[in-house]
């Protein structure tokens, strides 16, 4: 994980990447004399990206009113069949969000 911020707090990153592997052992009761398919090493990954900026900072309107207007990002890659004992994720996903905000 790794987490960023730059021009006095106006741009803010976090950013992680994870791998997971999966080895299924040979089952000598399972194959009872028949051949069986070998099952493979898997390895799965996961990865997200929040990128946020504040595109305007305390502008004033009047005297007693000022702005905010934030710009962020999001990216989450989750591969089919990947796990943590970690986090709770939700395997086979991809998904990218554009958000903006307002504060008056």
């Amino acid at each position: 994980r790794v987490t960023a911020q730059a021009l006095s707090r106006r741009l803010r990153l976090d950013a992680g990447v994870s791998r997971s592997r999966f080895d299924n052992p040979e089952d000598p009761t399972l194959a009872q004399g028949f051949d069986l398919v070998g099952v493979e090493e898997e390895t799965s990954g996961a990865r997200y990206l929040e990128a946020s900026v504040d595109a305007l900072r305390d502008l004033r309107l009047s005297d007693t009113r000022r702005v905010r207007l934030t710009v962020g990002y999001r990216h989450e890659r989750v591969d089919p069949l990947y796990r943590s004992l970690g986090a709770y994720t939700q395997a086979d996903r991809l998904q990218d969000q554009v958000d903006v905000s307002a504060d008056v």
